[in-house]
């Protein structure tokens, strides 16, 4: 049987993995609105 301190920590973990997740996710979407975003101002500006 495992203590309860051992599983706090394996849910802190756990949670602190998920964020990171999160943030990463997040990131993503805003480089690719970002690309969006700017293929968007070079069709506008004849770059394209």
């Amino acid at each position: 049987m495992r203590n309860p301190e051992d599983l706090l920590h394996t849910i802190c973990a756990i949670r602190l993995v998920h964020a990171q997740i999160r943030i990463r996710k997040q990131r993503e979407g805003e480089m690719i609105a970002l690309a969006e975003l700017l293929q968007f101002f070079d069709r506008i500006l004849g770059y394209a």
